[in-house]
C-alpha cells in the first residue's frame, strides 16, 4: 500500500485486521473527515503534551485543539489526513499512525511562527529522517507520531498501526524504518524495539525551553 503524495489522488483502504483484533475493529486509511477525532486520539495520548506547540498557532478566541484538527484537514503538509492510517474501533476512530515517505526540508528552517522547543523537536525529527550512515538519498519511511486512546491501550492496536506502517514502507521501497521515542518511554520502546526489532541509533537532549514533558533525551530509532 503506497503513500500518496501531496498531489496524488486518495483511495480509501481497509487494511487486513490482525487476529489478536476483534471483529468491531477496523484499520484504514484516514479521510478528511477524521480530523477532529484524529486529533482527539493524539491529544489524549500524548496527555495534552503538544498543547503549548498549538497555543502558539491558535487564532484569537481559537479552541487550541482546533489547530490540530486544521493542519490534519489540509491536504499538504506533514500533519495531513494523507499521510494517516488510523484504527477504527466500534465506529471511532481509536488509534492512528502518522507516516511520512519524503523527507520534510523544511524542518531544518527555523520558523519564526513556532515556539523554539517545536522548532528543535522538528529539527531532530529531520534527523530521525535522514540519517541513513551514508550520504545517499535517504531510503528511510519516518513514523512522527503514534498514538492509542489510553483506555484501549494494550488491546494490539499500536502494534497493528506498526505492521501497517512496515507493509507500506515496504510498498514504497524503503529498506528503512525510523522513529523517535522518548528515552525513558519503557512501554513504547519495549513494542519498538523488542517486538519489532528497531536498534537505538543516537540519544540527543530534549529542548524544554518551556514545554513541560517528562523526558531529558530522545533516541532515534530505526528498524532494517
Amino acid at each position: 500500500m503506497a503513500a500518496p503524495s501531496s498531489g496524488a489522488a486518495h483511495k480509501f483502504c481497509t487494511l487486513a485486521v490482525p487476529k489478536d483484533l476483534d471483529s468491531a475493529t477496523k484499520i484504514r486509511r484516514a479521510e478528511r473527515e477524521d480530523a477532529r477525532e484524529i486529533a482527539v486520539v493524539f491529544d489524549k495520548a500524548f496527555k495534552g503534551k503538544f498543547q503549548y506547540f498549538w497555543s502558539v498557532q491558535a487564532q484569537e478566541g481559537e479552541d487550541v485543539l482546533n489547530v490540530f484538527v486544521r493542519a490534519v484537514e489540509r491536504s499538504d503538509g506533514y500533519l495531513s489526513w494523507r499521510n494517516v492510517i488510523v484504527v477504527e474501533y466500534q465506529g471511532n476512530v481509536s488509534a492512528c499512525l502518522f507516516g511520512l515517505n519524503e523527507v520534510q526540508e523544511s524542518w531544518t528552517e527555523p520558523n519564526s511562527d513556532l515556539c523554539e522547543d517545536e522548532n528543535a523537536f522538528l529539527a531532530l525529527q529531520h534527523r530521525a529522517h535522514t540519517l541513513t550512515g551514508s550520504s545517499a538519498i535517504p531510503s528511510t519511511w519516518f513514523i512522527p507520531y503514534l498514538a492509542v486512546l489510553p483506555e484501549l491501550q494494550g488491546k494490539g492496536m499500536g502494534t497493528a498501526l506498526l505492521h501497517a506502517a512496515l507493509a507500506e514502507a515496504e510498498g514504497c521501497g524503503k529498506t528503512q524504518v525510523s522513529l523517535v521515542a522518548r528515552e525513558n518511554a519503557a512501554q513504547a520502546r519495549g513494542l519498538y524495539e523488542k517486538r519489532f526489532g528497531f536498534k537505538k541509533i543516537e540519544r540527543l537532549p530534549v529542548c524544554k525551553t518551556r514545554w513541560k514533558i517528562n523526558a531529558d533525551y530522545w533516541v532515534i530509532l530505526r528498524k532494517e
